[in-house]
This record gives C-alpha cells, sequence and structure tokens, in this order.
C-alpha cells in the first residue's frame, strides 16, 4: 500500500468555525474529499464533511450519546488508512488531504495510527456554540453539550499521545485572518502563491 501523504484533520465542536478552515484549506490548494454532506442553515448549506469519511465514522459512532458504538475498534484505523488511500488517488499523489467532522475527535488513536496526522483545533467558547445550534434548530448534543464532551475527547487523547497540535481560537480566526492563515500554513508545511493565500484570508474573513 502507497505511504499517504500526512492529512490535515480540523478538530473542533459542531459549531466551531471548522468550516471556515477546511474552507480556507481548500482554497491553500488542499483536497478537501467531495462530496460533502448538506445542513440545513441556509447561512451555511455545505458543512464541507465529506460524506465518504462520514460514511465510515457514523455506522460506528452514536452522535446522540456521544460515544463509540461499532462492532470493533481495533478495525477502524485499517479502514481510515483504506479510505485515506482511495482518496489520495482520487486527488492525486502530491495532493494534502484536509478532512473535518466533529466526530473525529473522538477517534484521535485510529487517526494517529492511520494517517500520521496534522492537527488543528478550533476552538470556540460553549455558549457561543449554543447560540449557534438555536440559531440553527439543532438538537442539544450539536450545541454547548456536544462541544464540552469532543474538546474532553480530543484534548485527552492528543496529550496521551503525545500528539502536537495547532489551537486556534474562533476569535483570533475571525479577527485576524491573515495572521491565522500564516500560521496555517507553517504549521501544515503548506506553500501556497499569494494568489491562494489572498483566496484563504478573504474566504475567513467573509
Amino acid at each position: 500500500m502507497k505511504e499517504i501523504t500526512k492529512v490535515i484533520v480540523v478538530l473542533g465542536s459542531w459549531g466551531s468555525g471548522t468550516s471556515a478552515v477546511i474552507g480556507a484549506l481548500e482554497r491553500l490548494g488542499c483536497h478537501i474529499c467531495p462530496p460533502h454532506f448538506k445542513t440545513n442553515d441556509s447561512r451555511t448549506p455545505n458543512s464541507f464533511e465529506s460524506l465518504s469519511l462520514r460514511s465510515v465514522i457514523i455506522p460506528n459512532f452514536n452522535e446522540y450519546d456521544l460515544h463509540f458504538s461499532g462492532p470493533d475498534r481495533g478495525l477502524i484505523s485499517g479502514i481510515l488508512k483504506d479510505w485515506a488511500t482511495a482518496e489520495q488517488n482520487t486527488a492525486g499523489a502530491r495532493a494534502r488531504l484536509a478532512v473535518k467532522l466533529p466526530h473525529l475527535c473522538f477517534f484521535i488513536p485510529d487517526m494517529v495510527a492511520a494517517w500520521d496526522p496534522v492537527f488543528i483545533m478550533i476552538e470556540r467558547p460553549a455558549d457561543e456554540i449554543e447560540a449557534s445550534r438555536l440559531r440553527r434548530g439543532w438538537p442539544p448534543h450539536l450545541g454547548a453539550q456536544g462541544a464540552v464532551a469532543a474538546y474532553a475527547a480530543a484534548e485527552r487523547d492528543l496529550k496521551t499521545l503525545k500528539q502536537e497540535y495547532l489551537k486556534i481560537s474562533y476569535a483570533d480566526l475571525t479577527k485576524n485572518p491573515a495572521h491565522t492563515i500564516n500560521q496555517i500554513n507553517r504549521w501544515a508545511s503548506l506553500c501556497p502563491g499569494p494568489e491562494a493565500r489572498a483566496a484563504a484570508i478573504e474566504w475567513v474573513a467573509r
């Protein structure tokens, strides 16, 4: 099996700003694995969550109770590796894959085993996430409740596995997008041209 180029994983809960970051990564030249899941929010109809990746994760995760529910945890890393290999073949050997899916906060060990990933975590206060959930009319687990669980799981496993990650606050992302994009480029070893960088900044600042 071919070696998989380091996958960029954007971690964060529902309503945290991960869509803004994954959209920026696409403009910086990454392959964000379409097609994507559509939401019922007219402001953000595209979640930028890969349907093919969701098809791997969702059957193995109880979204309402926020815990693994698959038949065999030991198989997940192999499934994720196969998924990334197929996406890499689609995108081209030199492409960087970038993904976001809130559920991935609960699959850190599996991703580490499968992808040797580059992690970027987007943080946002729980009360702001809850306000976003209420505006969208989403169920409780997609608000503060899910955010607390997702961040706790991700930070616990990242620490246990000694995984470094870039932490970006939603406030910094929106107030100083140029600085944030520069941070992302350095952390993920991306080398976009000036037009791509400008497009990513414009996307985040929109």
